[in-house]
């Protein structure tokens, strides 16, 4: 009993059931908040990397669910890309606000959003991905592989 075919096939499920339940637990995603995000910067002006927390830098790569505003589009659904806002005041690429209170973010293939005015939660996998403008730079963050989550 020892080596038996059944012993083996025992352990391979067990290792095949802990696996599996280990990665769902590894993809369960933060909940955070733009305060997550947030740093000290100014607005209009230029990025350095060591201006982020260790916290934020632990956040790369990771699934994440955040809340926030669509940026408006003149399509209101099938929406694939667009930009996640802290609030209705921020606005993308402006001068008057800072890099981290806007996310871009990419659907998961297949996967679509409507406007709206309310705001919406995110769920996908966060980068730090800088966009630089001419003068400044104007977003930091993006989500990829994302979909809208109630």
């Amino acid at each position: 009993m020892k080596n038996s075919p059944c012993r083996a096939a025992v352990v391979l499920a067990t290792l095949f059931v802990t696996l599996h339940a280990t990665d769902a637990l590894a993809a369960k995603p933060s909940d955070i908040s733009f305060d997550d995000l947030k740093f000290d910067i100014e607005p209009a002006s230029r990025y350095e990397p060591s201006m982020l927390t260790d916290e934020i830098k632990a956040l790369d790569g990771e699934v994440v669910k955040i809340r926030g505003f669509m940026w408006p589009s003149f399509q209101q659904r099938g929406i694939t890309a667009f930009v996640l806002l802290l609030n209705t005041q921020c606005k993308y690429g402006s001068a008057k606000d800072p890099v981290w209170c806007n996310i871009r973010v990419t659907m998961e293939d297949g996967e679509t959003a409507s406007f709206s005015t309310r705001p919406m939660t995110i769920e996908g996998k966060l980068k730090i991905d800088l966009v630089k403008g001419e003068k400044y730079d104007i977003s930091l963050y993006a989500i990829d592989d994302a979909r809208v989550v109630q």
